[in-house]
């Protein structure tokens, strides 16, 4: 087999936009051979372009300057607006052809580095997190394993413990609040207070909630509340997320989420807003006694790669 140059082994290149102060997503470019062609050379080196990409203070990787990609393409794929570079429509088709391209190479190699990994994954995900944290997962999981059938149950975390310690399911991504069970810790996140963001439910008084039923969080609100003096009132009660944020979207109640899972359309409230700060919650993994097949073992490393400090801040 021939063996690629240096430029050409790096085959995934990430460009990452900052866009309303967050970063967009990465834009895979497998163009490398088209890159040394428009240098009009393979192995001529040329300043910048032969470095890999630069770590920034932060530790994330500093993508390829925006000349280089247009250099690639022979098309502008940027456009400055104000101090924001973000990508115009040639730049939006490219990253859309760049990631066809990108499911195609891991399909590939998953072909040869993972030809035995099949049959099925049973995964519980806590509803807390399933439209959050889980996504993506199963994303990269299907391009590594499409061979692969993945069950996915959401519900609580007390029923998700309860099925995999009854063989039902092989993994369950879980809120820990029951220290006794078996699990292997992921990441703390703080708890917030969540209001409808066109609604003034949060300046009622006695102060409308909505809560889970039987949720752990929902008694540590409660006991936040009556430390502060505040009044409140058991408005609303639900068994799933879905249910608390109809309600709160709809400005009937105010309740109580982690972090990472209150939904862009609802705003989170502080001290500031005269709500007394939450404690931590913790997110972690609890697995079947029984080994697990090569399959659920895939998941679960997905799991932990992308479920940890470092994937909240990024």
């Amino acid at each position: 087999m021939q063996r690629l140059g240096a430029g050409q082994a790096d085959i995934v290149q990430e460009v990452r936009l900052v866009e309303h102060g967050q970063q967009v997503a990465p834009l895979p470019v497998s163009l490398e051979c088209a890159h040394q062609r428009a240098r009009g050379t393979a192995d001529r080196g040329d300043g910048d372009h032969d470095r890999p990409p630069r770590a920034s203070a932060s530790g994330r990787r500093v993508g390829a300057k925006p000349s280089r990609l247009e250099a690639i393409v022979g098309q502008p794929l940027f456009d400055k607006r104000g101090r924001r570079t973000v990508l115009n429509a040639q730049g939006q088709t490219l990253l859309q052809h760049a990631r066809r391209m990108l499911v195609v190479q891991e399909e590939a190699l998953a072909a040869f580095r993972h030809p035995d990994v099949r049959g099925e994954v049973r995964l519980g995900a806590c509803d807390d997190y399933v439209l959050s944290f889980v996504p993506p997962i199963l994303s990269r999981y299907a391009s590594l394993h499409s061979q692969v059938h993945v069950r996915l149950d959401a519900q609580s975390s007390r029923r998700l413990v309860r099925a995999t310690a009854q063989g039902e399911l092989d993994i369950a991504l879980v809120n820990i609040v029951d220290e006794t069970v078996g699990h292997e810790k992921l990441v703390s996140e703080p708890l917030v207070w969540v209001t409808g963001a066109r609604h003034l439910a949060h300046e009622k008084d006695p102060l409308p909630l909505a809560l889970e039923s039987d949720c752990v969080w929902g008694r540590w609100a409660q006991q936040a509340l009556e430390g502060a003096g505040r009044p409140y009132r058991n408005a609303y009660s639900t068994f799933n997320v879905s249910g608390i944020v109809a309600v709160v979207d709809a400005g009937l109640a105010v309740s109580v989420m982690s972090r990472s899972s209150a939904p862009a359309g609802l705003r989170i409230l502080g001290e500031a807003d005269g709500f007394p700060a939450l404690t931590t919650t913790s997110i972690g993994i609890v697995l079947r006694a029984s080994p697990l097949s090569p399959a659920a073992l895939a998941m679960v490393q997905l799991l932990r790669e992308g479920i940890g400090p470092q994937a909240l801040v990024a």
